[in-house]
């Protein structure tokens, strides 16, 4: 038998040392590999928060790595925080000019900042280097739909999904697009296939699924929008809706009978709810007036945590947007149509 380690403390044996040397020993990460592994299982399971607090580990131990950069940058705009995100994007330019990757991602950055001018130069750009790159591609898309450009906007949905047939969000945003063009049948099997494809019990398919329902009730499809809301809400929050969608399938009496319950419901004053009753009220023919238990509980709390909005949903309506349109990049642009009302689509759309 082959001695290991001689007893003395002497030179270990030639022949023991090959056979050491000849052994796979164990594969430990190191710890910038463990903490990137922990990363990427954060940001799958949607927790960008946590995966900025480790790319900052790892930034501090590999400041000058431009690819942890980048996903830190990404990790703080997918976490709602795009002004650090916007920081670094600028230090990876300003570094390379070239870096589309951080021009794209800078340019969604704005827009969920709600800057839908900023962009334009920088989607150009990108757009110059790589015209298959679905996210430009699809905020694109979001920049004509803020303008009311929806048969623009819809091209470049259609075109995005080109490169990422598998995308949620942009069926989401095309969804969205043909509601607003009032095309409610296009619209609720756009956000179907979104929905499918969104992963379940994630934030992303819980407003995918209430667009759809706004979009459900636009159509006058009030029971398909009621059965959805429901798996998502509840009490006052889900009378608030169900009255948003009686309004939209044209039952301003019904919606009536949902927004005095949530507003009888709710144990503080509820400002959605409120603003709702008031504008169907002031929009109709006739005197109805909220009940009086109703009534005094809105007078009594008139002031105190107003929100803006009129559905409970993760996001709001379209701005308004009377700039003009991004210059026409590919596809091409074709003529502008009538404006849709806002209230025919709930939501901002989604980048990703």
């Amino acid at each position: 038998m082959l001695a290991l380690v001689a007893c003395n403390g002497g030179p270990m044996p030639v022949d023991s040392r090959k056979l050491l040397d000849g052994l796979d020993g164990p594969k430990v990460q190191t710890v910038a590999e463990s903490l990137t592994e922990s990363a990427k299982k954060a940001e799958a399971e949607g927790n960008y928060k946590m995966a900025t607090q480790y790319y900052t580990q790892i930034m501090d131990k590999k400041p000058d790595d431009v690819d942890t950069a980048f996903s830190l940058g990404e990790a703080y705009r997918r976490s709602g925080d795009p002004d650090k995100a916007i920081l670094i994007y600028d230090r990876l330019i300003a570094k390379d000019p070239k870096n589309i990757a951080a021009k794209e991602s800078k340019g969604l950055a704005l827009i969920a900042k709600g800057d839908f001018e900023g962009p334009t130069p920088l989607f150009e750009a990108v757009m110059k280097e790589d015209p298959k790159r679905w996210k430009t591609l699809n905020a694109l898309g979001i920049m004509f739909s803020t303008r009311n450009l929806q048969p623009e906007a819809q091209q470049y949905f259609n075109e995005a999904l080109k490169y990422h047939p598998d995308s949620a969000s942009i069926y989401n945003n095309l969804g969205l697009s043909q509601a607003l063009d009032r095309k409610f049948d296009a619209a609720i099997s756009s956000l179907l296939k979104g929905s499918a494809l969104a992963n379940s019990a994630t934030s992303e398919r819980k407003r995918i699924d209430l667009n759809l329902a706004l979009v459900y009730a636009s159509a006058g499809k009030l029971d398909d929008a009621k059965a959805l809301a429901e798996m998502y809400l509840d009490g006052a929050a889900l009378n608030n809706n169900l009255g948003l969608y009686a309004h939209l399938a044209k039952d301003d009496q019904m919606a009536r009978a949902y927004l005095n319950m949530a507003l009888t419901e709710s144990k503080v004053y509820y400002a959605k709810a409120w603003d709702n009753l008031q504008d169907i009220t002031a929009n109709g023919n006739d005197n109805t007036t909220p009940t009086s238990a109703a009534h005094t509980k809105t007078k009594a709390h008139a002031g105190k945590n107003k929100t803006a909005g009129k559905a409970e949903m993760p996001n709001d309506l379209f701005p308004s947007a009377d700039a003009t349109a991004p210059a026409a990049v590919s596809p091409p642009v074709v003529a502008a149509p009538n404006p849709a009302p806002a209230a025919a689509a709930p939501a901002v759309p989604a980048t990703e």
